[in-house]
């Protein structure tokens, strides 16, 4: 699976109202990872996924299309999460 591209990943953060310590920690991974992936530098598979469901759990949806395209939006919070 491609990665998120660097500024669609800050903008979800800043989004989400959550800081890079903040994201991280909701995540279960460092903030190094958190930074290394918002400045575009490959991560682990499992982190990527650990960003993206974190991101969703606060109500931010990040879809990586076949085509390549990105698509960030507000999507319905899940229910028992923050």
């Amino acid at each position: 699976m491609p990665s998120i591209p660097a500024d669609v990943l800050a903008a979800a953060r800043t989004l989400a109202g959550l800081s890079q310590g903040g994201l991280a920690s909701i995540s279960g991974i460092t903030r190094r990872t958190v930074v290394r992936a918002e400045q575009g530098l490959p991560i682990h598979e499992r982190n990527r996924l650990a960003l993206i469901d974190a991101l969703r759990r606060r109500g931010i949806d990040i879809e990586i299309r076949d085509d390549g395209g990105v698509t960030l939006r507000r999507a319905p919070v899940q229910a028992g999460s923050e």
